[in-house]
């Protein structure tokens, strides 16, 4: 997921609030390494985090949104795919995978919903 500059520092700035609560530390007296805030400006910053940090931001997780972007699609050959998706026997990526060729829909509800 791309994310733009503003979205980009509130993450980190969301990230940097809950470590700091978890090590006490005031937000303010954070040192951000200049590699990151460089990647801020240029628009080049990518989070890759745990659902422990999406689930504090009420995210869903990568089994909720594949559920949401199948039932936003509503084509059987898409919704055929949720009861393997619920039973476990196939992982949200696997899914993702199998409806590729809908990315653009697939894009457009991630960015409408993750507003």
């Amino acid at each position: 997921m791309i994310i733009n500059k503003y979205s980009s520092l509130q993450a980190l700035r969301g990230y940097i609030l809950v470590m700091s609560k978890h090590k006490k530390t005031p937000f303010n007296k954070m040192n951000i390494p200049p590699e990151i805030q460089e990647a801020i400006k240029n628009n080049r910053l990518v989070v890759f985090a745990g659902s422990g940090l999406s689930s504090k931001f009420k995210l869903p997780s990568w089994r909720k949104l594949t559920e949401d972007v199948i039932s936003d699609i509503n084509e059987k050959k898409y919704n055929d795919l949720l009861p393997l998706l619920e039973s476990g026997l196939l992982t949200p990526i696997e899914v993702l995978d199998k409806i590729q060729t809908e990315h653009t829909k697939v894009r457009s509800f991630i960015k409408k919903t993750l507003k």
